[in-house]
């Protein structure tokens, strides 16, 4: 094990949301550990909304993230108990909105890029505990050596390692929800160019062309239907599964403290919705950036610590649960048996 490390911010989990964050303090000229013990996988979550496109303009990797788009689209379909409807995202003096389609890898893969670009060192190491003293987060002991940090940003996901591993709360509000999710590979995969959304009497499915014969599906069911599929969805039958289903765990649920004397929460870190909410992407973004931003004034600005970490987890709760709230009404409306368990 090496000697301990001391630095300004240290980030735990190099999703979009650690990784937004590490570019972001970089950027700022703050000393920035980027950790991650996951080795590349497949991972669901190839659609992105296109209001996407201007934080990745901010974080200087919109070039990138375009060459590696492999589709791009206006609008999607839902099928909400009704006939397909078509809903375009809209336009403005730049043009028409269009939403991505790039794998999960590839943009992790530029987002790394860009973050040790700026200054961020990233390593592949496993994050074990964080560091306690006088009740205040300063770090964090790896399976690689221990460092030491003014900030640690939590963007370990729906494992909530911080909270976990801290004894922070974390309130669930939903019944359990597993999201299955695989791809599937049809020489009519265009069918999906425009992606689909379509409810049933159990819950809903979600396709999508995500490459050229190949699209991506997500099922959710919410009566207590929590199994397996054997393979893609029904409005997939005539594809070729690519491998067996996989599982998430979607379970709705936030940690009551985001923030708070030298750690901050980011992304599913901090609370996770089904992917009904859509803007998951999004968020885990914006809470990187805004954390980091946050870090920065209280190390370089001496802005007080309690006021920054205090709006931090205003802004990032307020945002949770008025995303909760419009899908808890969405699934009464639509679900019986479902809406009343979702129901606060």
């Amino acid at each position: 094990m090496r000697l301990a490390e001391t630095t300004d911010v240290i980030i735990v989990g190099a999703g979009p949301a650690g990784s937004a964050a590490a570019i972001c303090a970089a950027r700022a000229g703050l000393r920035t550990v980027l950790l991650d013990g996951i080795k590349a996988n497949l991972h669901p979550g190839e659609t992105i909304h296109p209001g996407a496109e201007c934080l990745f303009d901010e974080l200087g990797i919109l070039d990138q993230v375009n060459e590696a788009t492999n589709l791009r689209h206006e609008a999607h379909r839902v099928s909400w108990f009704g006939p397909a409807r078509q809903q375009k995202f809209g336009a403005d003096h730049t043009g028409t909105w269009r939403g991505f389609q790039i794998q999960r890898e590839k943009l992790r893969t530029i987002l790394h890029a860009r973050a040790e670009a700026v200054g961020a060192r990233y390593q592949q190491v496993w994050a074990r505990e964080p560091i306690v003293e006088n009740k205040r987060i300063a770090g964090v002991r790896t399976d690689a050596g221990v460092f030491h940090s003014k900030y640690v940003i939590d963007a370990s996901g729906r494992v909530h390692w911080l909270a976990r591993t801290s004894g922070l709360t974390v309130h669930r509000t939903s019944p359990p929800l597993i999201a299955w999710y695989g791809w599937a590979r049809s020489p009519d995969a265009k069918r999906f160019s425009e992606p689909l959304l379509i409810a049933d009497r159990y819950g809903w499915t979600w396709a999508a062309q995500v490459d050229r014969g190949l699209c991506a599906w997500t099922r959710l069911d919410l009566c207590d239907r929590i199994r397996r599929p054997d393979g893609p969805p029904k409005i997939l039958s005539d594809f070729q599964a690519c491998g067996n289903p996989r599982g998430a765990d979607v379970t709705w649920r936030r940690v009551l403290e985001q923030s708070g004397p030298g750690y901050f929460l980011v992304g599913d870190a901090g609370a996770v919705l089904d992917p009904a909410s859509a803007n998951g992407v999004i968020r885990a973004i914006m809470s990187g950036m805004a954390a980091a931003r946050c870090a920065h004034r209280i190390i370089v600005n001496s802005r007080p610590e309690r006021v920054e970490t205090g709006k931090y987890m205003r802004w990032a709760l307020d945002w949770h649960k008025h995303d909760e709230h419009r899908l808890a009404e969405l699934y009464l409306n639509s679900f019986a048996m479902a809406g009343r368990r979702f129901a606060r």
